[in-house]
């Protein structure tokens, strides 16, 4: 219950960061009032601090990146997949289909698995929405009233789409949406097998902090599947170098809220994580923080960058790099998708940074509220 407030808090504050202009992201308040039309309130009328939204958006882009890294390089394939552990309130998958035309990626099958209780929230309100759905390779929405008492809606089954209540699931042609405890690797292998998962198929595990929060075994055990995955490759937001003062303060504030770190000290180091996804069977990993990955990396948009930094200055600079430091983005994958996710140009790995360019998070001009997102 504690992590699912925290999901609602992430979901918070990417509703916000999209307010002030980091993000383009219309789902997020709307995925935000679904659960509580009260929060979302709150939380839209509630400013960040610069050095969350900019971490916000630091994030988001990384992710953005990875998947339309791993979309690119599988575009002649007919089927490929992405799995999302830990999915929360993302809007990842709504966004791919806005991005290409408002319709789902050719040949994708996006897979979205969490708690029951985030499961049921965001099936419901996903299912009400129709451009939701349509973005989803569904065709309308039903009515809220109807999908929470579990009633069938024949709008949903007319145009492919299964929303089982009780279950807490969604489903389309293009996306399923199911609960699953991510602590049970058999059952995330039966349960993604019962909704038509393809061992074979090009396949991308995304993990958003969830090899974090889990215990060592759990998380190793999710990373073996997913390295078992002939065509398979895993990208993960996750904490590192807890162990120092910074980090321990950090754990402490979350544990205090109910979210041990449980899988931290599996990733103590950048290094750690990388020999981490090379013991489960990738034969290619690499770890770079975020603050690198961010300030240097030819990766990332830097025009994009450069424009997030002139929304509102930046006054804690030692805050925010130690806060970025203390966070990476981790790639493990087998030879056929190191060359598209890899995050640099050659074999260095994260050795081939330079250090941080301080100039970049220096305080830029104030950007007035309400101005559109970037293209």
């Amino acid at each position: 219950r504690s992590l699912a407030r925290s999901l609602a808090c992430l979901l918070q504050a990417r509703a916000a960061a999209g307010a002030m202009g980091y993000l383009c992201d219309p789902y997020a308040p709307r995925l935000l009032s679904g659960s509580s039309k009260a929060a979302a309130r709150r939380a839209l009328a509630r400013r960040r601090p610069p050095l969350i939204n900019r971490g916000t958006h630091a994030r988001a882009m990384a992710v953005q990146r990875t998947l339309d890294a791993f979309l690119a390089a599988t575009a002649s394939d007919m089927s490929r997949q992405i799995v999302s552990l830990g999915a929360g309130y993302s809007s990842s998958a709504l966004l791919l289909a806005q991005q290409r035309g408002g319709r789902p990626p050719r040949g994708l099958r996006f897979f979205e698995l969490d708690f029951h209780e985030v499961c049921a929230a965001k099936a419901a309100t996903v299912a009400a929405d129709q451009e939701m759905m349509r973005l989803l390779g569904g065709a309308e929405g039903g009515e809220p009233d109807k999908i929470a008492e579990g009633v069938t809606d024949n709008r949903l089954a007319a145009s492919g789409v299964e929303l089982d209540a009780n279950a807490c699931t969604l489903r389309t042609p293009a996306y399923c949406l199911f609960p699953c405890d991510l602590r049970d690797a058999v059952a995330l292998r039966e349960g993604l097998a019962v909704e038509g998962f393809d061992d074979a198929a090009p396949t991308l595990v995304l993990c958003e902090c969830v090899l974090s929060y889990l215990d060592p075994v759990a998380g190793d055990a999710l990373l073996e599947w997913a390295a078992r995955l002939p065509q398979g490759a895993v990208a993960a937001y996750e904490a590192v170098g807890m162990e120092d003062a910074f980090g321990q303060q950090m754990a402490q504030h979350l544990a205090d809220r109910g979210c041990a770190m449980r899988g931290a000290a599996a990733g103590a180091t950048l290094a750690a994580h990388e020999k981490r996804c090379e013991a489960a069977g990738f034969e290619h990993a690499q770890a770079v923080d975020m603050y690198t990955l961010y300030t240097c990396s030819p990766s990332l948009d830097r025009a994009e960058i450069a424009r997030a930094a002139r929304i509102e200055p930046l006054d804690e600079i030692e805050e925010w790099r130690m806060l970025m430091q203390h966070y990476c983005f981790l790639v493990g994958s087998q030879q056929g998708l190191k060359e598209a996710l890899w995050l640099t140009p050659g074999d260095e790995g994260a050795a081939a940074f330079p250090q941080g360019t301080p100039g970049m998070l220096l305080p830029g001009v104030p950007r007035p509220r309400g101005l559109p997102c970037a293209d």
